[in-house]
């Protein structure tokens, strides 16, 4: 269903050359006036690099043969599944129109910042890209929102779903839709929702499952404005932690003895 005029923005959607970027898309270019700015890829090596300055030698050599097994197995192994959710949610992982694409580096870079301002967006919809700058944050009269992919602020960073059901936690196995500030996963919530995953969902599938959730949540929020008092928001929190990937050795463990995919 079409958008009313009133309720037709103008949004700018910044991310990676992913599914997701192009699944939000073609989704809100239904209803809306959308351009896209894609960030280039980062170096794979620098990725690894900062994983050893951050978590050291024993967590880097565990995350690179994941990261293989997940990207080059587990997601081909749940292609057909990945296709069921989206097409029972009339979702599309279509190309996105050249002319609609901006191409920049950095999502903090001078370049990208003038972008945003010559657009003049009614949101800035972040998917995926780097961590936001504050000089980016700061552009007059811009909001940024996200969809993170996990209730925060109890599990911020990557892969909330996964490690909400590592720790039998069900109760906060979600999404939520969050305005960005220049923390990691700690803006101002605009709605959360749980998700359901059944037993042939893995790691590669829940993601898909937390942006549809999410995605409903974004177009109620485009349509009626703040809906934290309307939406189910998350209130019973224990405290705040930020996840990274697992190793291939936490993998295995919490499949064999967990039973998490």
């Amino acid at each position: 269903m079409s958008a009313s005029i009133k309720n037709k923005k103008k949004i700018l959607l910044i991310g990676k050359n992913s599914n997701s970027t192009r699944i939000l898309y073609n989704y809100l270019k239904q209803n809306h006036s959308i351009n896209v700015i894609i960030e280039g890829s980062s170096d794979p090596l620098n990725t690894i690099y900062r994983k050893f300055k951050l978590f050291g030698f024993i967590y880097t050599v565990g995350y690179i043969p994941f990261l293989i097994f997940s990207k080059f197995y587990l997601k081909f192994y749940s292609k057909n599944r990945i296709n069921e959710i989206l097409s029972s949610n009339g979702l599309h992982d279509i190309k996105i129109p050249e002319e609609k694409i901006y191409h920049t580096k950095s999502i903090n870079s001078d370049h990208c910042r003038n972008i945003i301002k010559n657009l003049k967006p009614n949101f800035v919809l972040v998917s995926g890209t780097k961590i936001v700058g504050k000089k980016t944050l700061e552009i007059k009269s811009v909001k940024f929102i996200n969809i993170h992919a996990g209730i925060t602020p109890d599990y911020r960073g990557v892969h909330g779903a996964y490690w909400a059901l590592v720790n039998n936690d069900k109760n906060f196995c979600g999404v939520t839709l969050h305005f960005l500030d220049s923390g990691v996963d700690t803006g101002n919530i605009i709605a959360q929702n749980l998700i359901n995953v059944e037993k042939n969902d893995n790691f590669s599938t829940y993601p898909f499952i937390q942006l549809v959730s999410g995605i409903k949540l974004l177009e109620n929020f485009l349509n009626n404005g703040q809906l934290r008092n309307n939406t189910n928001v998350i209130t019973d929190y224990k405290k705040s932690k930020q996840y990274t990937h697992p190793t291939i050795c936490n993998y295995l463990y919490n499949y064999i003895f967990k039973g998490v995919k």
